[in-house]
């Protein structure tokens, strides 16, 4: 794993998904962690934003079960339990991280 290896000293960067760091962070505290985030921004050739999505497939043979689900996932009670869980980014604006993220609006801010 690119985190453990930067915690280990192997390498002195990787580019991780922010969860990873954030969950690692919750497990050990961050204070005995030698890592630390670092938000390439807006308009930098680094920047990379990582999007998940889900559908209903055409062709499944449980379209309305699987819709629930989609719709439990896009639910402040799914969006909540998603965000506890891992540090995601909330689909919704009623729903905050308890992991303290960086704003996501930061990212999208122009360089001045």
């Amino acid at each position: 794993m690119a985190l453990q290896a930067v915690e280990n000293g192997e390498v002195p960067a990787a580019l991780i998904n922010n969860y990873y760091w954030y969950n690692l962070a919750k497990e050990k505290g961050v204070e005995n962690l030698k890592s630390r985030l670092y938000f390439v921004r807006h308009q930098d050739p680094g920047a990379l934003v990582s999007y998940s999505g889900a559908a209903v497939l055409k062709a499944s043979k449980n379209q309305a079960e699987a819709q629930k689900f989609v719709d439990f996932l896009a639910s402040k009670k799914g969006q909540e339990a998603l965000v506890a869980a891992r540090a995601e980014y909330p689909l919704r604006a009623d729903v905050v991280s308890p992991f303290n993220l960086e704003p996501y609006e930061k990212f999208c801010e122009k360089k001045k």
